[in-house]
């Protein structure tokens, strides 16, 4: 029987962003654990971050990272949801679906899937044009 895990992913931030209090890491926490919350079945879950440059500490764990931590438990299939990436894009059509997909298969992961960014889903469209909707109405009040 196939062991699958989700893998939420994120864009990481330089450390020194997150001690000055940045509230990008923990916000992207909660949303990971709403969406594993919300996929139901109590899958394990892990949430990675990646596209780290330059010298700096980064926000971990990398992808890499979490990788070796997710073929510890055993799992053959890997469902990856990028969480902060709105369009498909470098990170996530190369980073993603073609280095990190082998990676993967290299490490024994069996089956790899990657659930597309919202990009231009009318759901999320709507959504967006909802809130900036609201936002123009609250700075036209002010």
């Amino acid at each position: 029987m196939s062991q699958v895990h989700l893998l939420f992913c994120a864009h990481s931030i330089p450390l020194r962003q997150v001690a000055k209090g940045d509230p990008y890491v923990p916000q992207v926490r909660r949303t990971a654990a709403f969406l594993a919350q919300e996929a139901g079945d109590g899958l394990p879950w892990t949430l990675a971050f990646q596209s780290r440059v330059g010298p700096l500490r980064w926000q971990g764990p990398s992808l890499e990272e979490a990788l070796a931590d997710i073929r510890t438990s055993n799992a053959d299939t890997l469902v990856v949801q990028p969480i902060t990436f709105s369009t498909e894009n470098l990170e996530t059509l190369y980073d993603l679906d073609v280095d990190f997909r082998a990676q993967c298969l290299e490490a024994g992961i069996r089956s790899y899937r990657r659930a597309a960014a919202p990009g231009a889903s009318s759901v999320y469209l709507d959504a967006l044009a909802d809130m900036v909707r609201k936002a123009l109405a609250s700075w036209e009040g002010q």
